[in-house]
């Protein structure tokens, strides 16, 4: 399958950004921030959620399956989705199919920058490990972690393509979807 992306980027070079969205920007999306932001040191990654209580803490089991893997949240507070988000975004990734409708819906012209983060994996949703055991939090914390590998090298190669864009303003990029 052939998928065309389109990056409108500034005239001079900046880092491409990400924005990750679950439902409460608690659990699911600052887990894979910092995995994202560890793997692409490059890259602008920020999280969100849908219905988020904005400024609250992460929850701590997800604060502890990233201690597990050397990893640390910085501090993160939950932070609302907004429409500035998303138009200010190249990237947008999400858990659940249920959350990308959920942003079509409000934006369907950001349909060609919405994706699951498991698409390369498995294309299933990622369960929310809200309210569950801390073994849960590091399974899910651990299929993030190979969503975000899979992601990787691919958004390693779409940085590059953004940045050699830069002086065109607007840049058309055409790629073969491997599933």
């Amino acid at each position: 399958m052939r998928r065309t992306y389109e990056l409108r980027l500034p005239q001079q070079a900046r880092r491409v950004r990400i924005l990750i969205v679950c439902r409460g920007n608690l659990c699911r999306s600052p887990m894979a921030a910092v995995l994202l932001r560890h793997a692409l040191p490059a890259a602008r990654i920020e999280s969100a959620g849908l219905a988020a209580v904005a400024g609250a803490p992460i929850e701590p089991h997800a604060q502890r399956a990233l201690a597990r893997l050397g990893l640390s949240d910085d501090g993160h507070r939950a932070r609302q989705f907004s429409l500035d988000a998303l138009a200010a975004a190249d990237l947008v990734l999400a858990m659940e199919q249920r959350h990308i409708a959920a942003l079509l819906a409000l934006a369907p012209a950001a349909q060609s920058k919405c994706e699951l983060l498991s698409r390369w994996l498995d294309h299933h949703d990622i369960d929310d490990p809200y309210g569950r055991s801390q073994a849960q939090f590091d399974e899910i914390c651990a299929r993030i972690e190979a969503c975000v590998r899979a992601w990787t090298p691919k958004l390693q190669t779409d940085a590059r393509i953004a940045l050699a864009c830069v002086s065109a303003h607007n840049c058309v990029v055409e790629r073969d979807d491997v599933h």
